[in-house]
């Protein structure tokens, strides 16, 4: 400890080997200290109220007005909510302030700082110096910089994996010109015995009690300070003697701060030019330090994510799709890409259901504006996401939770392409909702299937979903996933691995894959605005559901109705010599009915009971079958048991073979035709498989055509 003339306010002072400031008065006058000479590094301790955010406000106004920021950089850290360091974010010499209001910018930083360390032990081997100190004057040479944490132990407690981050700064910074300034209310059981062997320079102001002041101080004396007299402190150089001191007024330091702090985060000050001088001498002092000084062309402290995109662009050539940003340890946000041909899943995993709609819609508008991409992507759309996506090309098929039916036919035609050199993009908007449970025996086996499907080598998954994706085994094709933590609670996230701080903004998340740090790299996707966009038909699809109705004549002979996806037109009848339509109230089948009896081209005739039976070689065709008499029945029961022709409708129901005793002499598969259903009960009348459709138009239909082995959905033609 030295003494100086102190500078007034606007001197600059002039650069000296050392990093000298004044603080105060001490016995021998102006004092000042050194933290090149008296350091590296600083602890500050003192109880509430004792002086220490006054302290250091005068501390680094001091330091600022004698050295500028080529010399002199400062990482500001306030856990204070922003009331000690924030009218420093103005100055050119400040990087950052960072406050515990901003966890993810406390992460961007620490993780900043690490990069910083190696940069400089490399800078310093490549000009074969030993430290800082003997190569300042070099061309390029770093700004020596100070690393200031108020109240340390907030960043501990709540951040504790960094201390081991510290440590490494603590030990090799006298050399790289990195200096700690430390300050708290108990440093017991938070400053590590590692850093406190490198800490040379102690100022206790006030202590609560002599075993306070005995472990910060070596001595009692700390606690012996009158309460009246904040700013009083005893300084220690290395294992010297304390001193008393009196503390220079940082007058009006909070004035004014209110006004300068105007982005949620501290650091968003950094974006805007000094300011004028907010009334009182330190905020006089801090414009003067500023004066005629320009920020560092290059940041120590990479610009953070933005805070609300809504319609993110990137002007990023790089192939892939576009997701966003992605931020970088030591370096600027870069475009965030994603290769579907890489042919490795994705999974959105959000806290909050109402997190993946914006962010679905965005990343499948990305892939649409791809024609190829378009052309092989599959989206089944539980949140109603692809409604808001506006002009693009036309996907392959597009599927939501209110039609299953539809979905189910999806998944099959999926089945079938998925061998194609180019794999399909299967996108699974809203997972829950395509999950079996509470489904019945359908929804069981769509969640089979498509679990499946996700896990075949042709198609690429991108999932999205809650909790019912995180930690489950629809996670394992997708190596690559984002966690959405904004507005999650405990209960949502109790199987998600430990992640690195994120900002409450919407579309801010966690990247974790291969090659990705452990908690994850902190990521902004494109939020699309559902509100901006024009909704999407679903007929744009190249793979379509079945018409709601096919005029009449609008087939040739033999076709009868239009199919499923392609929506070609199809022929049907019988393997055998009878058929039966099967359906409910309005489901059409016997209109059904006479139009395939049109279609096959052969002479028929209408049999009623109490009527006689057609000859053998005409098609009889049968209303109502079920509800026939008992002689009546018996005797249709007779023509199809003999081979005689014979088409006939009945309700769907489970009592078929109650109803019509002929029903087990028919092909369960081939000879029938379903209608609906528009109800389980009619969806299990034939023992086939196929999901319950309750708006069903009349003439919608499951039949196996020929050639087939499977029922495909599609619609009757209207009958003339």
């Amino acid at each position: 400890m030295k003494g100086t003339d102190t500078l007034g306010p606007g001197e600059h002072g002039t650069a000296t080997p050392g990093l000298g400031a004044v603080v105060g008065e001490g016995e021998g006058g102006p004092l000042s200290l050194d933290l090149i000479e008296h350091g590296p590094h600083a602890l500050v301790a003192g109880t509430t109220g004792a002086g220490k955010s006054d302290f250091l406000r005068g501390w680094f106004a001091s330091l600022a007005e004698a050295h500028p920021p080529e010399r002199l950089r400062f990482v500001l850290f306030d856990f204070k909510g922003g009331s000690t360091f924030g009218p420093f974010a103005r100055l050119p010499h400040t990087e950052c302030v960072v406050t515990d209001l901003d966890a993810e910018a406390s992460e961007r930083v620490l993780e900043a700082l690490a990069v910083e360390v190696k940069r400089r032990e490399a800078w310093l081997a490549s000009h074969g110096a030993p430290d800082l100190a003997s190569a300042s004057r070099l061309p390029g040479a770093p700004a020596h910089l100070i690393v200031a944490i108020d109240e340390f132990r907030v960043l501990a407690e709540e951040v504790p994996h960094v201390l081991q981050r510290l440590v490494r700064i603590a030990t090799v910074g006298r050399s790289l010109g990195i200096h700690l300034v430390l300050s708290t209310q108990r440093p017991q059981g938070v400053i590590s015995p590692d850093i406190r062997a490198n800490v040379s320079l102690v100022v206790a102001l006030r202590l609560a009690s002599d075993h306070e002041s005995s472990d910060v101080l070596g001595s009692t004396l700390a606690s012996t300070i009158d309460p009246s007299l904040p700013g009083s402190a005893y300084v220690r150089l290395g294992g010297g003697s304390p001193t008393l001191v009196r503390f220079t007024a940082a007058d009006g330091a909070g004035a004014g701060a209110d006004d300068e702090l105007l982005g949620p985060r501290l650091s968003d000050t950094l974006h805007l030019p000094p300011g004028p001088a907010a009334s009182g001498s330190f905020e006089d002092r801090l414009a003067a330090a500023g004066r005629g000084r320009s920020r560092p062309a290059r940041p120590l402290v990479p610009a953070p994510l933005p805070l609300a995109p809504i319609r993110l662009r990137v002007a990023d050539p790089g192939t892939g799709l576009l997701l966003g940003l992605r931020q970088h340890a030591g370096g600027p946000p870069s475009a965030l890409r994603w290769d579907p041909d890489a042919r490795t899943g994705l999974a959105l995993i959000a806290g909050m259901p109402s997190e993946l709609g914006p962010v679905g819609a965005a990343m499948i508008a990305e892939a649409l504006a791809d024609r190829e991409l378009a052309r092989r992507s599959i989206i089944l759309d539980g949140l109603d996401a692809h409604r808001g996506l506006g002009h693009g090309h036309a996907p392959l098929a597009v599927a939501t939770a209110a039609d299953p039916a539809w979905a189910d036919e999806v998944l099959a035609a999926a089945e079938a392409s998925a061998s194609d050199p180019h794999p399909l993009l299967l996108w699974v908007l809203g997972l829950g909702a395509w999950l079996g449970d509470g489904a019945g025996a359908a929804g069981m086996r769509r969640e089979a299937r498509l679990l499946a499907l996700c896990q075949r080598p042709g198609v690429v998954p991108i999932l999205a979903g809650t909790r019912e994706l995180a930690g489950s085994r629809w996670l394992l094709p997708c190596p690559t996933r984002i966690y959405l933590p904004r507005g999650a609670g405990e209960e949502s996230t109790a199987l998600w691995p430990r992640l690195t701080p994120t900002a409450a903004v919407p579309g801010r998340g966690a990247l974790l894959g291969p090659g990705l740090p452990e908690r994850g790299a902190p990521v902004q996707l494109v939020v699309a605005d559902m509100a901006a966009g024009t909704p999407r038909e679903d007929r744009a699809a190249l793979w379509q559901p079945p018409p709601a109705a096919v005029p009449a004549g609008s087939l040739t002979a033999p076709a009868v109705a239009r199919v499923s996806v392609s929506g070609e037109p199809t022929a049907w009848r019988p393997r055998g010599r009878a058929a039966l339509v099967l359906g409910g109230p309005g489901s059409g089948r016997s209109s059904g009915a006479r139009l395939l009896c049109e279609a096959w081209g052969e002479p028929w005739a209408q049999w009623v009971p109490g009527s006689a039976a057609p000859e053998p070689h005409l098609w009889a065709l049968v209303d109502d079958a079920d509800a026939w008499p008992r002689d009546p029945a018996y005797e249709l029961a007779e023509r199809v048991r003999s081979g005689g022709r014979v088409i006939a409708t009945a309700l769907a129901s489970t009592r078929l073979h109650l109803t019509l005793p002929w029903f087990g002499d028919l092909d369960p598969l081939l000879d029938l035709v379903l209608l609906g259903p528009r109800s389980a009960a009619e969806a299990e009348s034939c023992g086939w498989r196929v999901p319950v459709d309750s708006s069903a138009p009349p003439g919608r239909c499951w039949l196996v055509p020929q050639g087939r082995t499977e029922p495909i959905r599609a619609q009757l033609a209207a009958h003339r």
